[in-house]
């Protein structure tokens, strides 16, 4: 009887410690991703804050691997498989847990793989106690575009916001570093004309409804009416003709405003490629940052060979 529950007694602390280095594992794995898509945020902040340069799109590097790496060794565990592709990474552990001693001599060290050595310096891997454990990270950029103050020098712009003297910590909340169920290792497009559909002219009605809403909206957002509004009409026509699919063939230069690239409009809504009044918004309020008024990036872009504001 006493026997029995002796057994009894080992077999619950063995289920018990197994359960505890799968918890382990699993922590392990899950910090390990993080660390790894995380170092995609640490750099996006660092050109934000060094070179005044909106992180459109990083793909996840070669010192994400290490991260990963340095965690999982952390919180008791080795990498055994990593993988990564656009902003997400992949990352396998097995936990380095064994017993440190045994009555009668034996001792096992704690190396990677974890084995025993006996008294007469004979290895084997009895005593193995063990655990793995895959996760996968990824990180979520937010909208910016780099932008221009109009006495001179570059910022950048996230959500409608100048973040260029922001803390790192402050910065650090606008990305969205989080766990995913599944790796996908899919690199975005590239932004400019390659990240928008392949769409043909607006019509004729299109341009003009899109004409007068630009009207409409220059002088409800902005007060810009009379000469203001017939400068930013020329600016415009000369431009893209008021139309929201012109996508230029030598530039990623995109939309009614001809944003370089196009993408710098996401800040004013998803829809970017295919709403004319994003695009609107987006010029209008790019036009009074750089410039002031639309007749001062009119004038500029008149005296500019080749033309652009």
């Amino acid at each position: 009887m006493i026997v029995a529950i002796l057994a009894i007694t080992m077999l619950l602390m063995r289920i018990g410690h197994a359960n505890d280095l799968r918890t382990r594992a699993r922590q392990a794995a899950d910090a390990a991703a993080l660390a790894a898509s995380s170092t995609v945020r640490d750099r996006a902040i660092a050109m934000i804050q060094n070179e005044r340069i909106a992180p459109l799109y990083i793909p996840i590097g070669q010192d994400a691997e290490t991260a990963a790496d340095g965690y999982a060794r952390q919180n008791g565990s080795v990498v055994t498989d990593y993988e990564s592709g656009g902003t997400s990474a992949k990352v396998s552990v097995r936990t380095r847990e064994c017993i440190k001693t045994e009555p009668g001599g034996a001792k096992y060290k704690a190396e990677d793989p974890c084995v025993r050595t006996d008294d007469n310096k004979d290895q084997r891997q009895d005593g193995l106690r063990t655990a793995t454990a895959t996760s996968a990270a990824t990180v979520d950029l937010p909208p910016c575009f780099t932008a221009y103050y109009p006495s001179g020098g570059q910022y950048v712009s996230c959500n409608g916001t100048d973040v260029s003297n922001w803390p790192w910590s402050k910065l650090a909340s606008l990305f969205d570093v989080h766990l995913t169920d599944s790796f996908n290792p899919i690199i975005p497009l590239p932004f400019g004309s390659a990240s928008v559909p392949n769409l043909p002219p607006a019509s004729d009605p299109e341009r003009h409804a899109n004409e007068e809403l630009g009207q409409k909206l220059a002088r409800d957002v902005k007060g810009w009416e009379g000469a203001e509004w017939q400068c930013l009409d020329q600016l415009w026509l000369h431009e893209s003709g008021w139309d929201h699919h012109a996508d230029n063939p030598t530039s990623d230069a995109y939309g009614i405003p001809q944003a370089l690239p196009g993408s710098k409009m996401a800040a004013n809504g998803s829809d970017w490629a295919t709403n004319p009044e994003t695009q609107i918004r987006w010029g209008l309020d790019y036009i009074d940052s750089r410039y002031g008024t639309p007749c001062n990036a009119w004038q500029q872009w008149q005296a500019r060979n080749p033309h652009w504001y």
